[in-house]
């Protein structure tokens, strides 16, 4: 890999370099080609699954959003990427300090992509399942998971309903824009954990794409709130882990500073 390509101001070159070798090596296994998906994910806009994303977009299809989901092959490199970057690592760091301060016995990694998240928790002695839909980059987490020893159980959304209250906390990153109706997987979420356990999120709910348009009005706040409210999530606070602290901004403090958007935050919700 040529870092040169790469800002090191925003990835952690350590990180980086194993995770692309291992993609690469994915890659060469199973007849697929490395370069040909980095060029469409450079040049996403005039790719095939560009367009397919949009109609994604457009339509809010549940068959068109598992097809696409099942099949791009883009999101091995933007994940790859996405968890290779210093922020990244850095929540992933300040996700395991909070479920190890709060004794998790059992984690849930939903919408756990190619399977970062899981294999970081399980690493740092917290069990973790990890949850997507099966597919592309499900194939590629079970991969990494085999080449990292990590012992992970992968579900479905379809295992996902046949139990309850299985989890102390989950845990799901830039997820919920993509998932409609939003409503349906909340009240999943509160069945799945036990009382007086957490539920941590981080979305971006505005944009094009996968982003499905009717999740935009989740960018407030309140209305977000709401949701959560009626399946029994308390609004706790925001996790922030800045400048080497790792602490939750309590939610009445936000409100105090007129903190009413969703997007981007590390927000935290108690099971009631």
């Amino acid at each position: 890999m040529n870092d040169s390509e790469y800002d090191m101001k925003i990835f952690n070159p350590d990180v980086l370099n194993v995770n692309i070798r291992m993609l690469k090596e994915y890659c060469r296994i199973n007849g697929l080609d490395f370069q040909t998906i980095k060029y469409n994910y450079d040049n996403r806009e005039a790719s095939d699954d560009y367009a397919f994303e949009m109609e994604v977009h457009k339509s809010e299809s549940i068959e068109k959003m598992a097809e696409y989901y099942s099949t791009t092959l883009l999101y091995l490199y933007e994940l790859t990427l996405l968890e290779s970057k210093r922020h990244y690592q850095k929540l992933y760091s300040s996700l395991a300090k909070f479920a190890k301060q709060r004794k998790v016995r059992r984690a849930l990694d939903f919408g756990g992509g190619i399977g970062g998240l899981t294999i970081y928790l399980n690493s740092f002695g917290i069990k973790c399942d990890y949850v997507d839909v099966p597919g592309a980059t499900w194939n590629y987490a079970r991969h990494r998971f085999q080449v990292k020893n990590i012992e992970a159980v992968q579900r479905s959304m379809e295992d996902l309903q046949k139990i309850s209250e299985e989890y102390d906390l989950i845990i799901t990153l830039e997820c919920l824009e993509h998932l409609s109706p939003l409503q349906n997987y909340i009240s999943i979420f509160n069945k799945l954990l036990r009382r007086n356990t957490y539920f941590i999120c981080k979305s971006s709910f505005y944009g094009i794409g996968g982003h499905i348009a009717s999740n935009h009005k989740y960018d407030s706040l309140p209305v977000f709130n709401e949701v959560m409210e009626k399946n029994n999530l308390l609004f706790t606070g925001q996790l922030v882990n800045r400048l080497n602290t790792d602490i939750v901004v309590p939610a009445w403090f936000l409100s105090l500073l007129g903190k009413n958007t969703t997007s981007g935050r590390s927000l935290l919700y108690t099971k009631q």
